[in-house]
């Protein structure tokens, strides 16, 4: 019995393989950006070589420098929460696409 239930667990990774592979690829290629004050502060996030989220990139207009550091502050802030909010939609939208392509319920 151990032997049939470890070739159909194997079957059933084997199987799994090919998505868990696609999902790796699509999700190294997520890169959102989230602004705030109008654009005067963009930030972009992206994937890390571990997966991890990264920030790649941090814009700040010298019209918001000029408004003070509490500004600056929350402006960076709203900027990086609406990146992320963004990310994990496409984190969302990656794995529910993988998981139909493999037939997950």
């Amino acid at each position: 019995m151990a032997g049939f239930l470890g070739r159909m667990m194997g079957n059933q990774m084997a199987k799994m393989m090919p998505g868990m592979s696609k999902m790796q690829e699509a999700l190294q290629k997520i890169s959102v950006s989230g602004s705030a004050e109008g654009g005067l502060v963009k930030v972009t996030i992206g994937k890390a070589a571990d997966m991890s989220s990264t920030i790649t990139s941090i814009k700040i207009d010298e019209k918001i420098i000029q408004a003070g550091p509490q500004r600056v502050e929350n402006a960076v802030k709203t900027a990086v929460n609406e990146a992320l909010a963004k990310e994990m939609e496409q984190l969302k939208g990656v794995m529910m696409e993988v998981a139909k392509d493999m037939k997950l319920p």
